[in-house]
């Protein structure tokens, strides 16, 4: 009878020290898997975000692309009538601003298939617009701008495209016979030859906020 009881007594539960030492294992486990599971949470915003970046410049690549392996040799006039050369690099108001060709037309509208193309680096169109989600954004991006037609009317507007965020720099040279050149048309003392040289090719180069570079050289085909 009395070992029965002594039996009964030792297994009416736990002991304290057995309870802490069954949560600390509770505790450690549930550390664990949450640092197993932030760290997957965060690999997979990461991912997320470098595939939505990879995408945004694929994108802008191949938007460059087919401009600059379009280039075409065509003047423009501007407001006042003046002849702009279809090539115009560091001039007044663009880093790059040239005559472009093959603009597709599936629907066949009543329109050229050539446009004049310009690209620079600034703030977002939108950032002014207090209904839109860039409102005082003062990020720089890479622009594209489009006039659907080449010579200028006096309304003449371009249509703003943003290609890239956070770009630092957009440098564009200028490959001729005569070396590379920063500026084009050349300056009169530079191209002061009876037949002044001919672009042959064209390097953009863009720097992001974060130091990454992509440099693209596109022939000037005739």
């Amino acid at each position: 009878m009395h070992a029965f009881t002594r039996l009964s007594l030792q297994q009416q539960g736990l002991t304290l020290l057995e309870v802490l030492i069954a949560l600390s294992i509770f505790s450690l486990i549930g550390i664990a898997s949450y640092q197993v599971l932030n760290t997957t949470i965060q690999s997979q915003q990461a991912t997320e975000v470098y595939s939505r970046l990879l995408s945004q410049r694929q994108k802008a690549l191949m938007i460059i692309d087919r401009d600059l392996q379009q280039v075409l040799v065509r003047n423009i006039r501007n407001t006042t009538s003046d002849s702009v050369s279809f090539l115009e690099v560091n001039q007044q108001n663009y880093p790059l601003e040239f005559s472009r060709g093959g603009h597709r037309n599936p629907l066949m509208l009543p329109r050229s298939s050539m446009q004049r193309i310009a690209y620079d680096i600034g703030p977002h169109p939108q950032s002014a617009n207090r209904d839109s989600q860039h409102y005082r954004d003062g990020r720089r991006y890479l622009r594209r701008h489009i006039w659907p037609m080449l010579d200028r009317e006096e309304d003449a507007s371009a249509i703003v495209q943003v290609l890239l965020p956070d770009i630092a720099t957009l440098s564009i040279t200028v490959v001729s016979e005569q070396g590379r050149h920063r500026q084009w048309p050349l300056p009169e003392e530079e191209g002061a030859e009876d037949t002044p040289p001919e672009p042959l090719a064209i390097e953009m180069a863009v720097v992001n906020q974060a130091g990454d570079q992509f440099t693209r050289l596109y022939p000037v085909l005739r």
